[in-house]
């Protein structure tokens, strides 16, 4: 399909940005009763969305370094989330601000406390110092990839080859920012813990999350007339994708539980004794279920990752354990039980709503399916492997 259009219709959009604003304004009524829940759940929800849009880019960027065929079809998909990430930025920077009502650290006189490293590690000013570098990698490599796919669109003649040498060094660089960002926005939530297998934990979770939501808007596309020439072949391969790194987060969040139980030393049991407290064993238990058990079950067979509604179950499922997941990683910090009030639900609300918005408009500047793509007819012809 040549022609832009846009996925939601005039009443989806007025709907979404009804919830925006509705987001918003109940968001802020809840910081006024609680600012440090209103700072969790701002940073709950923009983490979640920041990592589909990241991941993202971070799948774009595998297929230009293997000169992968199979996806040109859907690439405006994974392309349309990337619009998020300047907005994740700057909502990163709010979070920053509000440190103080989040991070133990930084509490005047608590930094102090945990050593002379970490004393100096974690100040508010390094710590959104920190974050912007993150993000003007990560924005700079966005503009990179996802600009030289759409200037293929106005090119004449032969079609412009991927920036391969520019998506080999993103993911250099993306597993240094990534990993610096996952022990500043959420390790740190527990200063006195550390877990070399943390950034490798969280990035697991990210990656799968990210794959779900490409493969569900992928298949909502699908259902609503777009990449019509996307076969079976295609949902196999996604299907695999999310198969093999629902694996991948099970394999490290048994390491990670594996080696702390058994070696027994305080300081870092105590991320898993508040985990598996009476208040928190219930969830702790069920995420291992939602993001791996069920998964599994579901696309174990070949077959099942070729039918549409069973791998868009199995996205929506993974898509909800992926903020199950940071969940568990976020919250047991702020409190001693399990708790979602006005501020965290209208925070998810809210940066869901412009994600969707954002996702939306960046899916019409361009034609849905990249006619120049040198790997276009390639992947009209996917016959899988």
């Amino acid at each position: 399909m040549k022609e832009n259009r846009r996925l939601l219709t005039p009443s989806e959009s007025s709907a979404a940005f009804v919830a925006l604003l509705a987001g918003a304004a109940l968001f802020v009524l809840g910081a006024k009763f609680s600012v440090s829940r209103a700072g969790a759940g701002l940073l709950l929800a923009n983490f979640y969305f920041s990592s589909l849009a990241l991941t993202a880019l971070f799948f774009i960027a595998i297929q230009n370094v293997s000169s992968a065929g199979w996806p040109a079809l859907f690439r405006r998909a994974p392309e349309a989330m990337t619009s998020y990430l300047p907005l994740g930025a700057a909502l990163t920077m709010l979070t920053a601000f509000l440190a103080r009502d989040i991070y133990p650290w930084a509490v005047p006189g608590v930094a102090q406390t945990l050593g002379t490293g970490k004393a100096v590690y974690f100040s508010v000013g390094w710590f959104a110092a920190r974050a912007a570098v993150c993000w003007l990698v990560w924005l700079a490599y966005a503009r990179v990839l996802v600009g030289s796919s759409r200037a293929q669109d106005g090119a004449h003649g032969e079609a412009l080859r991927l920036p391969v040498a520019a998506s080999a060094t993103f993911l250099l660089a993306f597993g240094l920012t990534f990993s610096l960002a996952s022990v500043d926005w959420l390790m740190s939530l527990e200063p006195r813990w550390t877990s070399t297998l943390y950034p490798w934990f969280v990035f697991a979770g990210a990656f799968e999350g990210g794959l779900a939501a490409v493969t569900a808007l992928v298949i909502v596309l699908r259902r609503r007339g777009f990449f019509s020439e996307l076969n079976e072949n295609h949902l196999h391969d996604l299907g695999k994708y999310l198969f093999a790194f629902s694996c991948f987060w099970a394999y490290l969040w048994f390491c990670q539980y594996l080696l702390i139980w058994y070696t027994n030393i305080p300081d870092e049991a105590v991320h898993y004794m508040m985990r598996s407290s009476p208040a928190w064993s219930c969830l702790f238990w069920t995420n291992p279920v939602v993001n791996f058990v069920v998964p599994f079950g579901l696309l174990l067979p070949a077959s099942r990752k070729r039918k549409e509604g069973v791998l868009f179950f199995a996205a929506l499922l993974l898509l909800a354990g992926h903020a199950l997941d940071l969940f568990m990683l976020i919250e047991p910090s702020q409190g001693p039980g399990p708790r979602l009030g006005l501020a965290e639900a209208a925070a998810f609300v809210a940066v869901g709503a412009a994600f969707v918005l954002l996702l939306d408009r960046a899916f019409a500047a361009v034609p849905a399916e990249p006619e120049r793509d040198p790997f276009i007819e390639e992947s009209r012809t996917f016959a899988g492997v």
